[in-house]
């Protein structure tokens, strides 16, 4: 049996529904909502030799906009086979910041589990809450 090729108006169809998603795969929030997975907890401290006061938090998130973890991971009804290979994620890193700004970005009380490998919905806005300042970052810049 010979193959026929598929016509080009079927093609652009294909081609239409596909790209639907593309407004979701960006690492940039429009309304500045990401899922946020605690990748890193540690003390800060003062001196450069890691020996002085600590003086807060290193923490470093990963996270992806909520529209595409909602559209691409949580939105199916069927069994997943797979999840998306490029989800746009991004680091988000803090330098000694205070436990207590922290607890209140993640809206946690103080008996609130805040520890590493947890999941939050998170909301950061421009400009940052005061005490809180961080840099996102591209982990796919070398």
């Amino acid at each position: 049996m010979a193959g026929q090729a598929i016509p080009d108006s079927f093609m652009k169809a294909f081609a239409s529904v596909s790209n639907q998603g593309d407004r979701f795969n960006v690492r940039i929030s429009e309304d500045g909502w990401y899922y946020a997975f605690l990748s890193k907890l540690d003390p800060h401290y003062a001196g450069n030799d890691g020996k002085g006061e600590q003086d807060g938090l290193t923490v470093t998130f990963e996270i992806a906009p909520q529209a595409y973890m909602d559209n691409a991971v949580l939105r199916s009804d069927s069994p997943m086979r797979s999840y998306p290979r490029n989800m746009p994620a991004s680091l988000l890193h803090f330098e000694k910041v205070l436990e207590s700004d922290l607890r209140r970005l993640l809206k946690l009380t103080e008996s609130d589990l805040l520890a590493e490998g947890e999941w939050y919905l998170v909301h950061l806005e421009s400009p940052p809450a005061k005490g809180i300042d961080a840099v996102m970052v591209d982990p796919d810049l070398d």
